[in-house]
């Protein structure tokens, strides 16, 4: 009886310790991945977007070198959105009598904002071959389509950023006005 008593104690201290070792290393089958935070941080940012670019763009790309066999041309339809904007932790100023002069930087396009997404852009293959695009060639048309992205938003002759750069002088001056009554507002770029 005592070794009876003996076996069911041990078999339910392992069971309950089996139990906890596989939620505690393997999860729970049940887990809701969509809830699983991998990491979050949070990060103190000072940047002021003043303008936003929309480009829908198409143009050519050619991979692959043998053809019939590996070299493909598509024509490549992309979209994205650009942001151009400045850091206000970067702002000037100056307070003369009834005037205040706000010193800002001049407006730069955000990296970041130039990335397109995987459904923001479509491949249509021009000719047949035997071998479609793969993964490496794939990245080197968005990386392509983001670059021609940049390009565009630079060019002068667009007006992106020289159109940033009224805004900002213009959210600026707005925002100053409406807390500093009685001052004239001057805002100018460092």
């Amino acid at each position: 009886m005592k070794k009876i008593i003996k076996t069911a104690i041990l078999l339910v201290v392992v069971g309950t310790l089996a139990f906890g070792v596989f939620h505690f290393w393997g999860g729970s089958p049940n887990a809701d991945k969509e809830n699983l935070i991998i990491e979050s941080v949070l990060e103190d940012a000072s940047e002021l977007t003043t303008q936003k670019l929309y480009v829908s763009d198409v143009f050519e790309s050619t991979q692959g070198k043998i053809p019939l066999i590996d070299k493909s041309k598509y024509l490549v339809h992309y979209k994205t959105r650009i942001k151009a904007g400045f850091d206000v932790s970067e702002i000037e100023y100056d307070v003369k009598d009834d005037t205040i002069t706000v010193h800002i930087p001049h407006c730069t396009i955000d990296e970041e904002s130039i990335k397109i997404a995987s459904e923001d852009i479509t491949l249509y293959d021009t000719n047949i071959s035997i071998i479609k695009a793969n993964s490496e060639q794939t990245i080197q048309i968005i990386a392509d389509a983001e670059k021609k992205a940049e390009e565009y938003a630079k060019n002068p002759e667009n007006g992106f950023l020289q159109a940033a750069d009224e805004n900002a002088k213009e959210v600026i001056r707005k925002l100053l006005e409406a807390a500093n009554e009685g001052y004239n507002i001057v805002v100018d770029f460092k």
